[in-house]
């Protein structure tokens, strides 16, 4: 590695140390942390009369849809907007710091903080679960390999990269809006298409004529829908022996939801 390239790492680590110090300062952003974190295990104790990892997973998997991007959404959407409004980013334009830099550094600093309470809420999760139903089910006994712990690491690995894209997303609306009320305004609208806008059109699609051949595509189209093929791919479809049709299309839309929302904050967040 270059001198050069140590110095933009750097650069870029400590733009992100910057950014971790003020989410973790945040009372909204850990309160809503806290929600997440009760809200999910919450629901495992509630449906705690079901046995193994694969149940644990389906039953948990509606609230991660719902809490995961509004929790990154919380996280992320005032991050350059902040630095904005206060005048700081004129400052830091001062530095020899690049947009790549500023952008990385920032969202790396929110990641740590995101991911970290995602895999401590889910391995809280997953120690309850396990502890108040240790039974297996008829379909858990049904699979030799069903009922692993790893199918729940899984799961888990599966949440934590959905709230990093919703992250990057949030990125992407912080660095492009000029206002508080524009940034809100576009993350309340992405988050009703994260959780219904997509789905209910491919639905209206399906409903018009749309080829079934394409869903696997259409659906890749939400993050959300391709995080839930994902799961239903590669953690339930190990149990059920479903073919595991959407995986790659889910793996695409995620991977282009994330570049393309660093490439946007990069271009916008400032000239």
């Amino acid at each position: 590695m270059s001198l050069v390239e140590r110095a933009g790492r750097a650069r870029a680590l400590t733009v992100a140390a910057r950014e971790l110090r003020s989410v973790v300062r945040t009372w909204s952003v850990l309160a809503l942390g806290a929600v997440v974190f009760v809200s999910v295990v919450g629901v495992v104790v509630a449906g705690s009369g079901a046995g193994g990892f694969v149940p644990l997973a389906l039953d948990l998997l509606f609230a991660v849809e719902v809490l995961v991007p509004l929790f990154a959404f919380a996280a992320g959407y005032r991050a350059a907007l902040d630095d904005r409004a206060s005048g700081e980013l004129e400052a830091i334009r001062t530095y020899p710091l690049t947009r790549v830099e500023y952008v990385l550094g920032a969202y790396l600093g929110r990641a740590v903080f995101v991911a970290s309470v995602l895999l401590v809420t889910l391995v809280v999760a997953g120690v309850v679960g396990s502890t108040l139903a240790p039974g297996r089910t008829d379909l858990i006994a049904a699979n030799e390999a069903a009922d692993s712990f790893w199918l729940f690491v899984r799961f888990t690995v599966l949440t934590v990269v959905f709230g990093l894209v919703a992250l990057a997303v949030a990125l992407a609306v912080s660095a492009a809006a000029r206002s508080v009320r524009q940034a809100l305004a576009v993350v309340v609208a992405l988050a009703v298409a994260f959780l219904v806008g997509i789905d209910a059109s491919v639905v209206a699609g399906l409903a018009g004529g749309l080829s079934p051949e394409v869903l696997p595509l259409t659906v890749a189209l939400s993050p959300a829908s391709a995080f839930r093929g994902l799961v239903l791919d590669l953690v339930v479809g190990a149990v059920s022996g479903r073919e595991a049709g959407s995986a790659l299309a889910g793996v695409v839309g995620l991977v282009g939801w994330f570049g393309g929302s660093l490439l946007v904050a990069v271009a916008t967040v400032w000239e």
